[in-house]
């Protein structure tokens, strides 16, 4: 079972992140995402339980970038199987709220090379509208995903 709490900067820090994640792990460190992410959004952080206590598998949320437009986030790792129909429905809840907050266009930048983030993308309703090459800090493509919301 994952429960969910809200997003708290210290979560990223806890968070169990699969091994090909190593260089984000170093990224969230390095620019403070944490506190950055946790500013004026919906955030929120998934945990299950581990054989050390609780762990945090996974955070997500919607940043109000100006009237109308939102960047949707998520860092998700180690997330039980069992657990991924949990994640979609909470994440599809915090972007619903974001359209009835008013947020015509929300949107996620995804890894170019991580096909089951593009996949998750398509899952959520988002389409893909731009190829942003050398857009990550080390200089890898990134696509731009939007999910519009009309009326």
């Amino acid at each position: 079972m994952i429960v969910f709490r809200p997003f708290d900067p210290e979560h990223l820090a806890a968070l169990q992140l699969l091994p090909e994640q190593a260089a984000l792990q170093a990224r969230i460190s390095e620019f403070s995402l944490g506190a950055h992410l946790v500013q004026g959004g919906f955030s929120y952080s998934g945990f299950v339980e581990g054989d050390d206590g609780e762990l945090c598998v996974g955070c997500a949320g919607v940043l109000p970038q100006w009237p109308g437009r939102a960047l949707a986030w998520a860092i998700f790792g180690c997330i039980p199987k069992r657990c991924w129909p949990a994640v979609v429905a909470r994440t599809r809840r915090v972007l619903d709220r974001a359209r009835r907050r008013g947020f015509r266009r929300i949107e996620a930048h995804v890894d170019a090379e991580f096909a089951q983030a593009i996949r998750l993308a398509a899952i959520l309703g988002f389409a893909e509208e731009s190829t942003m090459p050398l857009f990550t800090p080390d200089g890898r493509t990134s696509l731009m995903y939007v999910r519009l919301n009309h009326g």
